[in-house]
């Protein structure tokens, strides 16, 4: 995606949105700031910024615009009815429509800019750059190397694919690439598989369009299509009842209609007995309590009509009632077969043998909240968002309490959540001394946050008795696993880093800011809420989350209820302008008989309802050898309902979805109909006997790798190292004279050395008299992993170049980070020692040229890269080096050392790092590319020459790091300038070693303090083609 090299293309990848608000509400104010006056006086800031959202997010669709002057002039216009005029409020409204329409459009296109010159990207954008270099002008070279490269092309889960990807991939593989003579053509098999009866996905943008798009294209240019006439997953009598309700029944197209499929031959016979009389069956709830007078009296359901609708919650509860006792039946009854035909008992249906699926997260939490009761063990898979669970709640007033203990207010509350775990009447009751000391013990909390970041103070929680309190509550597997979630995705966000309350309370804001649910209720994968068990339980989950899985036995309790009103704008697909249209008329919140205002909420309707029946499709179809699905006409307009819609098509002309009678009688034997009593009796599960077999300690069947795994710099040489790095360090700093004690960070492999330990072996031998060639702010600062991590920060954020407030700019950036980094050393220090390394000469290649030299757009920011790593010694890098560049290499004597076994391990599978800064430098007219690593470690005497960093390259190995990062670079310039015609003899420039301590500024001796490496690129060469899968050791 990164190859669509869009302005963004270096920025984070993200779904917040929070930006979007702001723009609009700036942009309201600008517009009509003055006036006061809307387009329309039902136009609320919230639906603008719902329907910008909903163009972002599908950026092939357009806003629907019905132009008054248009329709005046072409009657008939748009399904118009022939009727050739509007009348003048008609004309206002389709006025107003157009305003609104070019409105969104420019509030889309300022989102677009804002986030182009803010470096933002989402995965939307990915998209869209994509597609835009793919009908840009690089795009006959793009779209032939991707040809070259891939022959035999598939696309899988094509049903879920959206316009915009379907045009990608379109453009890259299927149409013709004319403008590139000689250029290859498309690839020799191009495979697309999906099941579009299973396009469920529409809030995403992936509705049958594409699909059907693709269909056309292949029946108009040779293709073939294909079915799959097995399943493999469900037993005959399942099969059969299902082709008895789906036969010949379309899913929003004629071209999407059910197709009849056999079952594999060996489930020909049923799987599971003492369940049921027939695979597939229909509970009738009752619905006794609706007055006589409304029920028709020839076909038994309930008359339709808005006036006749009923109350359904007390059905919800018989059918929850229902179902517990169903479940309870089949773990004490049921019985499922291996091999049906050989007269084996079988085993006892087990809870992680059935799912139960429901449209609701609503519903998945009574249906649990009714099973715990029974004694059921049960998971849930919902598709809301963690971010708006109970856990999100908790962890705000946690979050409020840590950035300020002293709030006697915050404590309070705080105190009522589970990490305290008091009830009212203690918090009423408690006393001052009691105060004080919960006032303490947050303060213990924060400051556990600042030491160590999100893991310490979740360590310090669990020792509290966390786990505990949450685990003993209703539904605690649930809150706990959403407890975890969020602690998860904080965690990504600060990396785990030492952090104040306040900074991790605004992570949490951005996190928050990212949305929860859509319109549709389902929130992305990320905020997803996750299963809440992984042991043997019944699995209960909504239609989206339950998609792709299979179950034993499926149950689907309440699927009867009526299609939920529309939330958010409505969109429709528009045949004729083959694109999607947006439903500005909604956003003018009137009502409104005109034909064409209602033609994107008619088709947005129609294709809602088309949804409903493929979920139903989705939900039905998961049952491998037992499939029930509770039903009721209580609805007053069963027609609505898929199901409804479905049991009247198999019941045939005329047939009513309460008919469940003739339609079992017309099933010959496949589905079977009962009544739900109400008088349902539920027991509790007692749970299965523990199992009499002696377990045996399972041995691999082959020999299982051991070598295979993701590798760093900093794991290759620890693995290569055979004697303790901290004791190491510690003996050479008290006995030699040319140690290298590091405090900074990287990939470096010595994070577990004792500072302190460091510092007091250092303390007689470090020299602090006044030295010109030492960054004098930095050369007494204190050592260790944190400062490292500091400084590191403090690069990776700041403009190097200069300007009247730099320095103020960096010390405020400095003062920001050392607030929940205490350390012995002022802001305004650290500011100054960074301000000298920017301006100190880094010698070398570059010459004169300093880091101040540098703006944004010539450097890249922690590249972080991973490829595959063949399976090699480590010790053949260094040979590589040896033999590649004999003479000249100023680490020459460290790669013979490791080429003759001290760098010897056996390595095999990825090989990632972090790249601190990748530098774009003009020499001699030509773009060059070289590496930086910031180094803060502190040498003895404070000597920073030549000499001296040469031995601390050699002490830590940093030649192997400088190797890998210039290798990585070398592969990433090969990839992002192959059509500039990449020359890395000229244009690779090695690694540059950035020891800031010794960086002494402008006046300082040009290149002190900074170790140049620079291989010649036979060297690169020859061991990024050893790296590469393929090559044996």
């Amino acid at each position: 995606m990164l190859a669509s090299g869009g302005e963004s293309v270096d920025g984070a990848i993200n779904d917040d949105n929070s930006d979007i608000t702001e723009l609009v509400v700036d942009e309201l104010i600008r517009r009509y700031g003055s006036t006061g006056k809307l387009p329309s006086n039902n136009l609320t800031v919230k639906k603008l910024v719902a329907v910008v959202n909903l163009r972002v997010k599908m950026p092939h669709a357009q806003m629907w615009k019905l132009s008054r002057t248009e329709g005046a002039k072409k009657p008939g216009l748009y399904g118009w009815g022939g009727k050739s005029d509007l009348t003048p409020a008609q004309f206002e409204q389709a006025n107003a429509m157009d305003e609104i329409a070019l409105l969104v459009d420019e509030l889309v296109a300022l989102v677009h800019a804002r986030r182009v010159v803010n470096r933002v990207r989402t995965y939307d954008s990915l998209l869209t750059d994509t597609q835009l270099l793919l009908s840009g002008p690089k795009a006959p070279v793009v779209i032939d190397g991707l040809r070259s490269w891939y022959r035999v092309v598939l696309l899988d889960e094509f049903q879920d694919t959206d316009r915009v990807q379907w045009d990608i991939f379109e453009r890259a593989f299927v149409r013709d690439n004319p403008v590139l003579s000689g250029g290859t053509g498309r690839p020799d098999v191009i495979g697309l598989v999906g099941d579009p009866k299973q396009s469920i996905y529409r809030f995403r943008s992936a509705e049958l369009s594409a699909y059907l798009t693709a269909r056309k294209y292949a029946d108009d240019n040779g293709g073939t299509t294909a079915t799959l006439g097995i399943n493999w997953r469900s037993d005959k009598a399942v099969l059969t009842g299902l082709d008895h309700l789906f036969h010949d029944y379309s899913f929003g197209d004629a071209r999407v209609a059910f197709q009849s499929v056999e079952p594999s031959p060996d489930h020909n016979e049923a799987r599971i007995s003492n369940a049921g009389e027939c695979a597939v069956e229909i509970r009738c709830l009752p619905f006794s309590d609706v007055p006589a007078g409304l029920v028709d009296a020839k076909s038994g359901h309930v008359k339709r009509g808005k006036e006749n609708k009923i109350p359904n919650a007390p059905l919800v509860d018989l059918a929850i009632k229902d179902l517990v006792g169903q479940v309870l039946s089949l773990l004490s009854s049921a019985r499922l077969h291996d091999k049906p035909d050989s007269g084996e008992e079988g085993r006892e249906v087990d809870p992680s043998d059935i799912g139960i699926i429901v449209r609701s997260n609503r519903h998945a939490d009574l249906i649990a909240d009714a099973l715990a009761e029974a004694g059921v063990p049960c998971a849930r898979s919902a598709s809301d968002s963690v971010l708006n669970s109970a856990a999100a709640e908790q962890w705000r007033v946690l979050l409020e309490a840590l950035e300020r203990p002293a709030s006697e207010a915050r404590i309070r509350s705080l105190c009522h959540t589970w990490f305290i775990g008091d009830d009212l009447a203690s918090i009423a009751a408690m006393t001052d001394t009691q105060l004080e000391a919960t006032i303490e013990t947050v303060r213990n909390w924060a400051q556990s946050l600042v030491d160590g970041g999100l893991p310490s103070l979740m360590a310090t929680l669990r020792r509290a008795g966390l786990l505990e309190r949450v685990l003993s509550l209703p539904g605690g597997e649930r809150d706990l696993t959403d407890l975890d979630h969020i602690v998860e995705l904080m965690q990504s966000l600060t990396g785990g880093r030492p952090t104040a309350a306040s900074a991790l309370r605004a992570v949490f804001a951005e996190l928050s800011n990212m949305g929860g649910a859509d319109d549709d209720g389902v929130a992305s994968e990320l905020l997803a809420r996750r299963i809440d068990r992984d042991d043997d339980t019944v699995k209960i989950m909504t239609v989206h989350k339950a998609k792709g899985l299979e179950f034993s036995i499926v149950l689907c309790p309440l699927l009867w209820g009526a299609l939920p009103n529309r939330q958010g704008t409505g969109h429709a697909h528009d045949e004729s302008r083959d694109t999607r249209l947006i439903d500005t008329f909604q956003l003018l919140g009137a009502n409104s008989r005109g034909v064409p205002f209602q033609l994107v909420e008619k088709s947005d309707k129609a294709e809602r309802l088309a949804e409903s029946d493929r979920m139903l499709y989705v939900a039905l179809t998961r049952a491998k050898h037992r499939l029930v699905v509770w039903w009721t006409a209580a609805d007053n307009d069963s027609y609505s309902v898929a199901l409804g819609r479905v049991m009247s098509h198999a019941i045939g002309a005329g047939g009513s979805p309460a008919d469940v009678t003739v339609l079992a009688e017309r099933s010959n034997g496949s589905i079977a109909r009962r009544e739900v009593t109400e008088n349902v009796v539920l027991a509790s599960w007692s749970g299965t006997k523990p199992s009499s077999e002696v377990l045996a300690v399972s041995s691999a069947p082959f020999p299982m790798p051991t070598r295979w795994k993701s590798w760093s710099f900093s794991s290759i040489s620890s693995g290569a190292s055979s004697r303790s790095e901290q004791l190491a360090v510690v003996e050479d700093a008290l006995l030699a004279d040319d140690v290298e004690i590091r405090g900074g960070v990287g990939d470096d492999h010595d994070d577990a050395i004792d500072v302190e330990v460091v510092n007091a072996a250092l303390a007689d031998t470090v020299d602090t008299s006044t030295d010109t060639t030492v960054n004098r702010s930095l050369v007494d600062a204190p050592a260790g992993t944190a400062f490292g991590l500091l400084v590191h920060e403090v690069f990776e954020v700041i403009d190097f170049t200069p300007r009247d407030d730099r320095t103020e700019s960096v010390t405020t950036i400095c003062a920001q980070n050392l607030n929940y980094r205490p350390m012995t050393i002022e802001p305004g220090v650290l500011a100054s020692g960074i301000d000298r390394a920017l301006s100190s000469p880094l010698g070398g290649p570059v010459g004169t040229l300093a880091l101040e030299s540098i703006d944004n757009d010539h450097r890249l920011n922690e590249l972080r890269f991973e490829f595959p790593l063949g399976a090699i010694n480590a010790a053949q890098i260094a040979q590589t080096v040896v033999d590649a560049w004999p003479e000249g290499n100023p680490l020459h004597n460290w790669f013979v050392r490791a080429s003759e076994g001290a760098l010897s391990i056996n390595v095999e599978g990825m090989l990632n790092g972090s790249i601190d800064l990748i530098a774009s430098t003009e020499l001699d007219g030509i773009d060059t590319y070289w590496v930086a690593d910031y180094k803060t470690n502190r040498l003895t005497n404070s000597v920073y020459d030549s000499e001296s960093l040469t031995r601390a390259m050699e002490h830590h190995g940093y030649g192997l790091q400088a190797l890998l990062y210039t290798v990585a670079l070398h592969r990433y310039l090969r990839w992002r300038l192959a059509s500039k015609g990449y020359d890395p003899a000229t244009q690779l420039r090695g690694a540059a070693y950035l020891f800031v301590r010794g960086m002494a500024g402008s006046k300082g001796p040009e290149g002190h303090g900074v170790f140049w490496w620079q291989p010649p690129f036979a060297v690169i060469e020859a061991v990024d083609q050893l790296l590469a899968p393929g090559v044996s050791p």
